[in-house]
């Protein structure tokens, strides 16, 4: 059997019940709820995978895209302060979890609704920052 590496790049945000077998996900991206990422997918920098989409085996998702639905396809494009936005949830994140005395909730609310349009950023609830498996 052969194992090869899985990289996660900084400022990511995995949800609840998400399946990631990617071979490679860039920095700034948000993987919804439910999501399945199949083997050797690659997630570049600044992307978006909407609540319950199903990402094929080998799919490459270019950046500053959005992909949805089952099987996951290009829905969108983000804007080019997606990275910024999606630094600041991230480290919104991060500061819940190392701090949990420390109310971030009302910071990241403020960063969702000041920075995107109504449907466009769902509340995330898990960091990974920059790992390799």
């Amino acid at each position: 059997m052969i194992h090869l590496q899985q990289t996660i790049g900084d400022y990511v945000v995995i949800e609840d019940a998400s399946i990631i077998e990617a071979a490679s996900i860039g920095s700034c991206v948000q993987i919804g709820k439910n999501c399945i990422i199949g083997k050797g997918c690659i997630i570049k920098e600044s992307c978006r995978i909407e609540d319950n989409s199903v990402l094929v085996a080998e799919t490459v998702v270019p950046p500053f895209s959005v992909f949805s639905g089952f099987p996951a396809q290009r829905v969108s494009e983000l804007p080019e302060c997606f990275p910024l936005i999606q630094k600041d949830i991230a480290i919104s994140l991060y500061k819940s979890f190392t701090n949990p005395n420390q109310s971030s909730n009302s910071n990241l609310n403020q960063s969702l609704n000041s920075n995107s349009n109504s449907n466009s950023i769902q509340r995330p609830t898990l960091a990974a920052p920059n790992q390799t498996f």
